[in-house]
């Protein structure tokens, strides 16, 4: 009888990645030694040097959290994030960079070497897990605890990032990424028996970023436009069906494609208008690898906004996506403004009976302050005009965000 073939585990996977870094953090100090000898490049606190790259502290320190009600007869529940991100430069020697981002339940370190290729291009790996993750899909505007499973996902990764540099500036960057993790999917109490799990294993990802143009924060209010693309592929290994009856198809890979490009306006009286213009498309997406759109709280990293609607209550496997914010100045001092929001999605999926596209909008007020140890406050309101509630349409929430830079 032929002994069935066994799988990496979890366990296997972590020693793994601890080998990887156990490599990496020895082989780093002798790497950065001899590029320190050989080409003595400047810091980038040194524009004086050609090539070089003007120091930016902005961001480099930085903290934000927020939270969202919803206020209806809904069954959403009450949602939040919050997150520290650190980056030191010339830590732990003088050629690298070290980023730490962490919360409750998630984290993510970064440490890459600067110049080993040119003087632009950075070398790279990082580490991230995401614990107490949740699957859950709403039907309408009620959430389905009977299909419910946590996840907990570990992480390696190793990185290209190159720069494009004019007059010290950098005008453009590109990355590109190889992943290699490992998700948990466990479940939940209410979940019921016939729902069959989605298989735990390890997943190969590999990811493209670009982008051009940088949004500067100065005392008042933003100015200035970015563009942003990323594509992806994703393999999972000894994947199959699963959910209520085995019923969910999930291809073993995907790709997605995604962009946004944001621009703000300046207008009579220092009024502001910024547009934010996304979209993305996949191919073989499943209901845990599909783009989720909803949510009030754009401080959140992975949000993609619709006011007054749950977070990430609409699955799509295309979407398009409009978010209009227009702010009016009151108290200069105070750093106090008026803000309106209007967003506008069109949204696809084939996972399900209806192909057909489907539109969504969400309109929403909110009022942005200074607070007390410099914190930048936001207190709101979202309506998701055609969210659907039960057998009602039309869904409220409330929504707070505090931010604060070092």
């Amino acid at each position: 009888m032929k002994t069935p073939e066994k799988k990496p585990g979890f366990r296997q996977c972590l020693i793994c990645l601890s080998l990887a870094c156990f490599w990496f953090l020895n082989f780093l100090p002798l790497v950065s030694a001899q590029t320190s000898k050989l080409r003595a490049l400047p810091t980038l606190k040194d524009p004086a040097s050609r090539g070089s790259v003007k120091e930016d502290d902005e961001g480099r320190k930085f903290i934000s959290t927020g939270a969202s009600i919803p206020m209806d007869d809904g069954r959403g529940y009450p949602n939040g994030y919050g997150y520290a991100l650190w980056k030191w430069s010339g830590w732990p020697w003088p050629t690298t960079d070290f980023k730490l981002a962490f919360s409750v339940v998630a984290g993510d370190t970064e440490l890459s070497l600067r110049g080993l290729i040119t003087r632009d291009t950075d070398l790279g790996f990082g580490f991230n897990y995401h614990a107490l993750g949740r699957f859950e899909e709403y039907n309408r505007g009620q959430i389905d605890i009977l299909s419910r499973m946590e996840t907990h996902t570990v992480a390696g990764r190793w990185f290209v990032h190159h720069r494009i540099v004019h007059n010290f500036v950098e005008v453009a960057q590109a990355r590109a990424t190889y992943e290699l993790g490992y998700t948990d999917y466990v479940r939940e109490s209410e979940t019921i028996s016939s729902f069959t799990l989605a298989p735990s294993g390890i997943f190969q990802t590999v990811r493209l970023n670009a982008g051009t143009g940088k949004l500067k924060r100065s005392d008042y209010s933003p100015k200035g436009w970015a563009v942003n693309l990323e594509a992806e592929a994703t393999f999972r290994d000894d994947w199959r069906r699963w959910g209520p009856s085995n019923t969910f198809d999930s291809p073993s890979s995907f790709q997605k494609f995604q962009m946004d490009a944001t621009y703000v306006a300046s207008s009579v009286y220092d009024q502001k208008l910024l547009a934010k213009f996304g979209g993305g498309v996949g191919s073989g997406l499943d209901r845990l690898s599909t783009f989720r759109l909803g949510d009030s709280l754009s401080g959140r990293p992975d949000s993609l906004v619709l006011h007054g609607f749950y977070t990430h209550e609409i699955f799509a496997e295309d979407y398009a996506l409009l978010n209009l914010d227009y702010v009016i100045p009151l108290l200069r001092e105070q750093e106090l403004a008026f803000h309106a929001y209007a967003d506008g999605a069109i949204t696809k999926r084939s996972d399900i009976l209806d192909h057909s596209a489907h539109a969504w909008t969400g309109i929403g007020t909110g009022v942005s302050f200074k607070g007390w140890w410099e914190t930048q406050w936001l207190v709101g309101y979202g309506y998701g005009i055609n969210a659907q509630r039960s057998d009602n349409h039309g869904g409220h929430e409330f929504f707070t965000q505090m931010s604060k830079q070092f």
